[in-house]
């Protein structure tokens, strides 16, 4: 009876302080939703994960203009490159579920909530006519080359 007790407790209190964040950050206005993700945006930048250092490297190399970690509507993309009105994503092998290394059927729920995630972003960024690639973890480390042909080749189609 008493574990019973004390886990109907823990419970209780881990629902309050969902209710708490809830109404900090379940229906947000638009100031504290920006907030929000500036902070989410200052934090990846300071996280960046290895394939994304490759890719930073990369445009270091091509010396392109380019921010980190750029909010567009309420989504955060990893690059963006102002002066060809480009959004650069890096996707995780697994965490976006890699066609070739995981079959659709056998997403879990959060790859698929993430293949979702990024559909939107990729209807978001070409639905205001941004310009979006994506590379997968493993292109980067295993085939940069091809990263370097398909960036270069976006560059040089550019048309304003």
């Amino acid at each position: 009876m008493k574990k019973t007790k004390k886990a109907f407790e823990k419970w209780k209190e881990k629902m309050k302080k969902r209710e708490w964040a809830e109404r900090k950050f379940g229906e947000l206005d638009h100031v504290n939703k920006k907030k929000l993700l500036e902070r989410n945006a200052a934090k990846l930048r300071k996280e960046m994960t290895a394939p994304e250092k490759k890719v930073q490297s990369l445009l270091k190399d091509l010396d392109l203009n380019f921010e980190t970690q750029k909010i567009l509507g309420d989504f955060i993309y990893d690059f963006y490159l102002p002066e060809y009105r480009l959004f650069i994503e890096v996707d995780g092998d697994y965490y976006h579920g890699h066609p070739d290394k995981y079959a659709l059927n056998e997403l879990n729920a959060m790859q698929r909530r993430i293949k979702q995630n990024d559909i939107m972003k990729d209807k978001l960024a070409r639905g205001l006519k941004y310009g979006l690639l994506r590379f997968w973890e493993c292109d980067i480390h295993d085939n940069e080359d091809h990263v370097r042909r398909t960036l270069l080749t976006y560059i040089d189609g550019y048309q304003e």
